[in-house]
């Protein structure tokens, strides 16, 4: 039988997106009409290729994901 760990926890900045949430965008953020989460800029907030895939598949799998940063 797999072993699933009980908690994925994220680290936010480099890990999820490749910025710095506190330095390199500006909330608040919003999801536009084409889907995409924006800054107060417009400057779309963008996660690496990956990050979706894995996220749902952890959901799939059924173990709870948290978010931490700094």
């Amino acid at each position: 039988m797999e072993r699933l760990p009980k908690l994925a926890v994220f680290d936010l900045d480099y890990t999820l997106w490749p910025f710095w949430v506190d330095t390199h965008v500006d909330p608040p953020f919003h999801r536009s009409s084409d889907g995409a989460v924006r800054d107060r800029r417009g400057q779309a907030v963008r996660l690496y290729p990956e990050v979706p895939d894995v996220l749902r598949r952890l959901q799939d799998l059924g173990v709870p994901v948290a978010a931490a940063s700094r």
